[in-house]
């Protein structure tokens, strides 16, 4: 097992590192894409509303202050929309 493995390895171990294992957005979903965009990727890459909402709720948690509220209102908009999908 190499170095990246390694540390693969001990990042999936702990909560945050198997939320982050388990979904692999594109690099600039979130910091470029609409809130449709957002929400269509999140949507399938999650089975269950909670799941989908969790996952830009991680992300928002993880950025935030560094997060431009711009930015962040684009997120919040595609946890919006994301419910409007689910409830279909």
């Amino acid at each position: 097992m190499n170095r990246s493995e390694e540390l693969l390895q001990k990042f999936e171990s702990v909560w945050s590192g198997s939320v982050v294992a388990k979904w692999h957005p594109s690099p600039e979903l979130f910091a470029k894409g609409t809130a449709r965009q957002i929400a269509e990727a999140v949507h399938v890459g999650h089975k269950t509303l909670q799941s989908a909402v969790a996952s830009i709720n991680f992300y928002l948690s993880r950025g935030g202050k560094n997060i431009k509220t711009a930015r962040k209102k684009v997120i919040e908009q595609a946890r919006e929309l994301l419910h409007k999908m689910y409830n279909k």
